[in-house]
């Protein structure tokens, strides 16, 4: 199933002590990034998350924001730091001796000292937690996906239209090149036997099998047929990875537009044919329009 790599989902889910609310955004990146952002004690639960995550995703950024608020307690008790607390009171009591400075401290004071008053997270009761977050979070993936799957659609179109441009340019410099061949073979026969007569040769003084392998070797040069064999093999495959439904194919096209790339680039070295060179300049457009979108593929 070919799928893009930009999605939103957005879930939400209450156990009736909490609600939780749980947003994932992904976007387009060569490999699986994972940015979680849970709340206070909710960190122990970031591998779970993360695990999650490689369930429905094998490629992109993905950045996922939980929040867990509790309907009627807090997983958090303070306490009062007394060694703390003694260490600002002894302090307190040095600097007013050598300094001859008088004041209480008020209750007020103490509770704006640092370290004085400590959280504690009571972890035990969040590992009860554990499903529903983990059930919101598998929620708001399955959103992304589905919203992937669609955008996935629009973007198979868009690749089979440009990939149907190319089939058809592929046919077209199959017949130029075949035309541009026989050209060029009756272009060195009439030059070989122009030669003969300028050198006043009779045909058989002539080593045949050495003429044949010199004319041989310069039609190699501007020969283009395996380059175009190859070219129509990786838009073949092209179209059977736009039609899988197993796993993520947007690594695999990226590879083939590469190597499409290398085919026309060779092709438009060898070929001294205008109409051969637009149609290559005319294919490394199309390659190129196609990579924008395949960035895009998961």
């Amino acid at each position: 199933m070919l799928r893009s790599m930009t999605g939103f989902g957005r879930a939400e889910e209450t156990n009736g002590e909490v609600d939780v609310v749980v947003e994932v955004k992904t976007l387009n990146h060569r490999f699986l990034e994972a940015n979680v952002r849970l709340p206070g004690v909710f960190t122990l639960f970031e591998l779970d998350v993360r695990e999650v995550l490689k369930e429905y995703f094998q490629r992109g950024k993905v950045d996922v924001y939980v929040s867990v608020v509790p309907r009627e307690k807090k997983w958090v008790t303070l306490r009062v730091n007394e060694n703390v607390l003694h260490q600002y009171m002894e302090i307190g009591r040095r600097i007013g001796e050598e300094f001859g400075l008088e004041g209480e401290m008020t209750v007020r004071d103490v509770l704006s000292l640092r370290d004085v008053v400590e959280a504690e997270e009571t972890r035990g009761e969040v590992e009860g937690l554990r499903d529903v977050v983990l059930s919101c979070v598998h929620r708001a993936c399955r959103e992304v996906v589905d919203m992937r799957e669609r955008e996935g659609k629009n973007l198979r179109k868009i690749l089979r239209s440009i990939l149907k441009k190319l089939r058809t340019l592929s046919s077209q410099l199959k017949t130029e090149a075949e035309s541009n061949l026989d050209e060029k073979v009756e272009r060195l026969r009439k030059r070989v036997k122009s030669l003969i007569q300028k050198l006043n040769l009779n045909e058989g003084e002539l080593d045949e099998s050495r003429v044949m392998m010199e004319v041989a070797l310069l039609l190699d040069r501007f020969d283009v047929t395996e380059e175009i064999g190859r070219i129509s093999s990786h838009l073949d495959q092209v179209e059977r990875l736009l039609r899988t439904r197993r796993g993520p194919v947007g690594r695999k096209i990226d590879f083939l537009i590469q190597e499409l790339n290398r085919e026309f680039n060779t092709l438009g070295s060898k070929s001294q044919n205008s109409r051969i060179s637009s149609l290559v300049v005319e294919g490394k457009a199309l390659l190129e329009q196609m990579r924008e979108q395949v960035q895009n593929v998961e």
